[in-house]
């Protein structure tokens, strides 16, 4: 069983600034190619992260403007499910590519702590292998979602949580009951994530 400190080396061994010039990033606009050089480090480690791990189903709680949602797209298989749910995000740095592979990219606009919304997609949600949550900064939304979206996952999982530093995420963080890697090098709010196993 791989450890926490053994993904980040070979994820790190991966990581590369994504080239804005390439055709992914067409028809995005100079504000999202700026924000997303700006923060490129963040974003870089969520593609390689997702590149190393190779996921089948990586659910994202939390969009906003959609540059993670992009990051977590650029480097995956061809197969791999990728769903974004955010109950505020039009999803606007989501490029047209990615919009249009239907059959891989399910954006959900809700709030997911919704459990009507999450009944009518159990399917879908059935086997997460990565997650990243990127929501409110409060103890009792993180253990709501923990709650919530546990049952969905597979084993092994990787989790990743944003702003560990923030609001009540780092009492959260410190009752996790599995090894943790906390890479906030990476982000000045916080960054982490752990395997999560059966």
């Amino acid at each position: 069983m791989i450890t926490c400190q053994d993904l980040e080396k070979e994820i790190e061994k991966v990581i590369t600034t994504p080239d804005t010039n390439s055709l992914m990033f067409s028809n995005v606009g100079d504000t999202f190619k700026e924000h997303f050089r700006n923060i490129n480090i963040y974003y870089a480690w969520l593609t390689a992260s997702v590149k190393v791990w190779k996921p089948k189903k990586i659910v994202e709680l939390g969009a906003e403007t959609g540059a993670s949602t992009l990051a977590l797209y650029l480097k995956k298989q061809k197969d791999t499910k990728l769903i974004s749910i955010d109950y505020n995000s039009q999803w606007p740095f989501v490029p047209p590519k990615m919009l249009n592979d239907k059959k891989n990219v399910k954006l959900i606009a809700a709030n997911d702590l919704d459990e009507s919304m999450i009944k009518k997609n159990k399917k879908l949600l059935t086997g997460i292998d990565y997650l990243f949550i990127d929501t409110n900064h409060t103890y009792e939304q993180i253990s709501k979602e923990a709650e919530l979206y546990t049952e969905f996952l597979a084993s092994p999982a990787l989790i990743v949580i944003d702003d560990i530093q923030l609001g009540g995420l780092d009492k959260f963080w410190k009752e996790i009951p599995y090894e943790t890697m906390d890479i906030s090098k990476y982000h000045s709010c916080g960054f982490g994530f752990f395997i999560f196993n059966r």
